[in-house]
């Protein structure tokens, strides 16, 4: 028992080290089926770089007409609105549980973790230009339905994986992200009988809208708006032990993630 946990360890360890990019939330799973009352646990690095979100700012001044001669002109008309892009970059420990209640069926999940998000933005006085280093909690939940199971010949596994997502960030100012994510995904196992190896790749595409908040705790003005991502992901999931699984997942669409971790299976 003692060999197993400092085994689980050095992988999890080794997944760290093995970090790669992601973007949106990670799935971290393949397309294949669990068994009937399967429960699957996955402990994972989470990270996020340049990440687009989008400011939807309205012009709270005088109103003023649009004949007026005084330079420089305003830079909104009265009641208008102008789009502002941020980049936001954060990292988190993530915990996730996903369980299948019947032989057939979706695949249930919820994901919880801590972690922190930084966002640079423009010249706009509600964001004051950036929000500094703030900690937060992320949690999501969502469900998976095999639509073609995985097969000995190469016959790929095929799932669609619908979730929402909400990340709350505290600092001298409160940034709130909603997020909708759905994908579908394909996965193979492989396996090399001369070596006994056995690798799980899977990929697909995924849709991500991220509805974003950020309010000023100090004088309670805030601004919001919406980014819509649609990104091809990759990943791989190679089993250490008969019921650990390393995994890692990649993809590079409007942002860089950091994704690696380890699941085990109950």
């Amino acid at each position: 028992m003692k060999n197993r946990f400092w085994g689980r360890a050095f992988s999890l360890g080794g997944a760290f080290l093995l970090s790669v990019n992601a973007h949106g939330q990670v799935l971290g799973s393949s397309a294949r089926q669990m068994s009937k009352g399967a429960l699957e646990t996955a402990f994972y690095y989470q990270g996020v770089s340049k990440q687009h979100l989008n400011f939807e700012v309205t012009d709270g001044g005088t109103c003023s007409s649009p004949n007026v001669l005084t330079l420089p002109a305003p830079n909104f008309q009265c009641g208008s609105t102008a789009d502002v892009s941020g980049r936001g970059s954060g990292q988190a420990m993530i915990f996730k549980a996903s369980y299948q209640p019947q032989e057939r069926g979706l695949i249930f999940y919820t994901t919880l973790g801590v972690g922190d998000y930084r966002v640079d933005v423009g010249s706009v006085t509600v964001m004051n230009s950036s929000v500094e280093d703030q900690a937060g909690i992320l949690t999501s939940a969502g469900a998976k339905a095999v639509i073609i199971p995985d097969t000995v010949v190469l016959a790929p596994a095929v799932a669609l994986d619908a979730s929402l997502g909400l990340q709350r960030y505290w600092g001298t100012s409160r940034l709130d992200l909603f997020q909708f994510q759905l994908a579908l995904e394909a996965s193979h196992k492989f396996v090399f009988k001369s070596t006994e190896f056995v690798i799980e790749p899977y990929g697909g595409m995924k849709y991500l809208r991220t509805q974003a908040y950020l309010k000023n705790l100090a004088n309670g003005s805030r601004v919001g708006g919406r980014q819509h991502t649609v990104t091809p992901f990759l990943g791989f999931r190679v089993p250490v032990f008969e019921k650990d699984v390393l995994f890692a997942e990649v993809s590079m669409v409007e942002g860089v993630t950091y994704a690696s971790g380890l699941s085990v299976r109950f």
